[in-house]
């Protein structure tokens, strides 16, 4: 159906060349979901059982530190959100995932992942190419908040994501790049 065709053009999906039949394969997998704004996908200390990939809006994942929101993704339309360790390990997620604004999401249960990659070479690949996807996120805000100062990550986030940087709340990108709303607002100002 419909959600089948939208669901195949995801650059991640497109990727792998799947064909139309292959694709159908999905249907019985695939979950659309709708969130509101500001409505909780998972809670801290929730196992985290499907990997999500955004149709239309805007989630992000934090954590909690000293009662404060840290942030440490955003996630638009074809990013992959997943609370990924606790999706592997089936353990809790230290993470909570959050719409910021009403949201639609394809998402997959891990278990019916499981059978989608059996489907042969080109589902293995889809979920090879998920995880590392996952990990390569996960890599590149570790290597932002190591090699870039305050100002270096606020550059970085403007010059990478100059949409995002006008979508989002300020104190949401503050705490995603480690900087007090304070310091947020002076950095900005040597923009």
């Amino acid at each position: 159906g419909n959600n089948i065709i939208l669901f195949g053009q995801i650059p991640i999906v497109k990727e792998i060349g799947f064909t139309p039949e292959e694709l159908a394969v999905f249907e019985e997998y695939l979950i659309l979901e709708k969130f509101n704004k500001r409505q909780n996908i998972l809670h801290i200390g929730d196992v985290e059982s499907f990997f999500r990939i955004v149709q239309k809006g805007l989630i992000r994942e934090y954590y909690v530190f000293n009662t404060r929101q840290i942030n440490t993704q955003f996630a638009e339309k074809n990013n992959i959100v997943c609370s990924y360790s606790s999706y592997m390990s089936n353990q809790p997620s230290a993470y909570c995932i959050e719409a910021i604004e009403h949201s639609v999401v394809f998402s997959i249960k891990r278990e019916r992942m499981d059978l989608v990659m059996n489907n042969g070479i080109k589902f293995l690949q889809f979920g090879k190419k998920i995880s590392a996807t996952i990990t390569r996120q996960k890599e590149s805000r570790e290597m932002e908040l190591l090699n870039y100062d305050a100002l270096g990550r606020l550059q970085h986030f403007r010059d990478s994501k100059p949409d995002l940087f006008l979508r989002l709340p300020q104190t949401y990108i503050a705490s995603y790049l480690n900087v007090s709303p304070e310091a947020f607002s002076t950095l900005k100002k040597k923009l």
